[in-house]
């Protein structure tokens, strides 16, 4: 199928690298979560949405790129010299590469100098930078406080859809934190503890146990594993969420 006549590519990279620099695979569920938050801000009936993982896939082929119209890259602080190599390749192909992640909210500057788009903060700068793509008015660098998290469900699907498959399911119910330990660099970032709707929370849990196989442990067995940076930070919210929990027909453990 042409280019023109296919539904557009969006590509998004959990980028990697194993800590001896080897090509193997290791299963870190947590990173996983970054792209797939990423991916469920892009509009799935207008974009076909790939989802490729380096820690569970294993390292990117750069030998054999996909045709996508954009990329979205991600990864924590030692992995981004992965999301430069990965960004050359891309951009010598002429496809538009947009970068997040914890260098990229620390330096966007720094950033834009391997990147074409920089998304500084939270997941939801997707939205603003897809709206721009699709009006041709792209920015540099794009900022969303990480204290202002929007109503969105996960696409748990896209996991699957992925070749991604986990015994439990993870779910974010808050981000960040209002601790300030000088080994972590939330602070740094100014992300401050956020919690969305308990509703949102309860609908994002549906949908994660609604998308796995049909006869799966995580469809008829499902363990929940929050993987919050402080899941206790606001304890109302904790126990409306406890609430939500103990009722919950969906959730055994």
């Amino acid at each position: 199928m042409s280019r023109e006549n296919r539904k557009r590519l969006i590509l998004v990279i959990c980028t990697h690298f194993h800590s001896d620099r080897s090509n193997k695979t290791e299963k870190i569920w947590m990173q996983t979560m970054a792209g797939l938050h990423v991916a469920s801000m892009i509009d799935c009936d207008k974009y076909s949405v790939k989802l490729y993982h380096e820690s569970y896939h294993g390292p990117y082929n750069t030998q054999k790129i996909d045709n996508a119209d954009n990329v979205y890259l991600t990864g924590l602080q030692k992995d981004f010299d992965r999301m430069r190599q990965l960004s050359y390749f891309f951009r010598r192909q002429g496809t538009l590469v947009v970068a997040g992640g914890n260098i990229c909210t620390l330096f966007p500057e720094f950033a834009t100098e391997f990147f074409d788009v920089v998304s500084v903060g939270g997941v939801e700068c997707t939205l603003q930078v897809m709206k721009d793509f699709e009006s041709g008015s792209l920015q540099t660098i794009y900022r969303s406080p990480q204290t202002q998290a929007s109503d969105y469900i996960v696409k748990y699907e896209l996991l699957s859809d992925n070749g991604i498959y986990s015994s439990a399911h993870f779910i974010e119910a808050s981000r960040g934190c209002n601790f300030k330990c000088d080994f972590c660099v939330i602070p740094a970032e100014g992300a401050k503890h956020t919690t969305y709707r308990t509703t949102t929370v309860a609908k994002t849990i549906e949908r994660a146990v609604q998308s796995s196989p049909l006869f799966s442990f995580q469809r008829h067995f499902p363990l929940v594993f929050f993987i919050d940076n402080n899941f206790s930070n606001n304890i109302s919210y904790l126990k409306e969420l406890c609430v939500y929990l103990k009722n919950s027909r969906s959730v055994k453990g």
